[in-house]
């Protein structure tokens, strides 16, 4: 069985340096191991190893999250686990998953190869021309949430919370939310976002927990014109409804309808505009962990992965 060692080619000196300085006391924990060097940005098609028993991702965040949908159907044939490697870099999906900060730690986690089922979430957005598109996140997924770039090189800003604290938000917008075909909201909000994981990527820190496997996904929307005034406090807002100006819920499907057109991100990336949908891939990777994390409770209702992938509401405008 192949162990594929897959680094993220992107010209980052500080990644390079990285990998060069750790990479002999990382590849030594695994027999058969392979290495590849990628640019996870294009679309050429990356072909992965017969046999593949485990791969590695080494990167930042951007990169575990385009791999991850460069490789999901091979991933999902092989049956292959996966880990991920910070690169000297800050990791929203992987201080989620409590991967130790330092390099003897994440040695010896794959020297371990524990690994437990990741939750992931399919989003269906429109595209620039109006098209239906699909990606997959694996740690969070924004609406109107403040980003520098376009799709595959953009990041949401670092400092979220340093952003809304000091940057005017937009204005509200109207929107109309259906849980499973019902509406559940309908009014105007200033932005929203669900999370799988306990940090927006690239953003602050919402709760404590580290992750394990749900039945659904926890979404968050901020609502009201007042809400533009407050600066600092809004880890705060989430912890519970503030008459009717925070809106949170646990879904494992969700559609948003809007007449304006809303930025819908994936993990920090552009992907595209309202209408959308957002959908919860039950237990849809293996992932190398040291965590001993609390199995779906044997009887609760969730999803399949084949039916949720099955699901993938087209979205509508207006």
């Amino acid at each position: 069985m192949c162990n594929l060692f897959l680094i993220d080619s992107l010209k980052s000196k500080s990644r390079e340096v990285w990998w060069r300085k750790h990479q002999q006391q990382l590849l030594e924990q695994l027999d058969e191991v392979e290495m590849l060097f990628a640019d996870l940005r294009q679309p050429s098609a990356l072909v992965l190893p017969k046999h593949l028993q485990r791969l590695i991702l080494v990167g930042g965040d951007d990169s575990f999250t385009l791999g991850i949908n460069h490789l999901f159907s091979q991933l999902q044939a092989s049956k292959a686990e996966v880990a991920f490697l910070p690169a000297g870099e800050d990791s929203a999906l992987t201080q989620g998953l409590g991967y130790p900060t330092d390099v003897a730690g994440l040695a010896l986690m794959l020297k371990r190869k524990a690994w437990v089922p990741l939750d992931l979430v399919r989003i269906t957005c429109a595209d620039s021309q109006g098209r239906t598109s699909s990606w997959l996140a694996l740690n969070d997924a924004g609406v109107r949430l403040p980003l520098q770039a376009p799709r595959g090189q953009s990041r949401v800003l670092s400092a979220l919370g340093r952003l809304l604290g000091g940057f005017s938000l937009p204005g509200p917008s109207p929107i109309r939310l259906l849980a499973e075909g019902k509406a559940c909201f309908e009014g105007n909000y200033l932005f929203g976002f669900l999370l799988l994981g306990n940090r927006l990527t690239c953003g602050i820190k919402i709760n404590e927990s580290l992750r394990k496997p749900q039945t659904g996904f926890s979404y968050f929307q901020l609502n009201g014109a007042s809400l533009t005034a407050r600066t600092g406090r809004w880890r705060q807002w989430f912890g519970q409804e503030q008459a009717g100006e925070v809106f949170q819920g646990r879904f494992s499907l969700l559609e948003l309808e809007s007449a304006e057109e809303g930025l819908i991100t994936g993990d920090g990336l552009a992907l595209g505009h309202l209408p959308a949908s957002f959908t919860l891939l039950p237990k849809a990777l293996r992932v190398i962990s040291p965590q001993l994390m609390q199995q779906v409770p044997q009887g609760a209702k969730g999803l399949s992965l084949k039916e949720a992938e099955a699901y993938t509401p087209t979205p509508r405008s207006g």
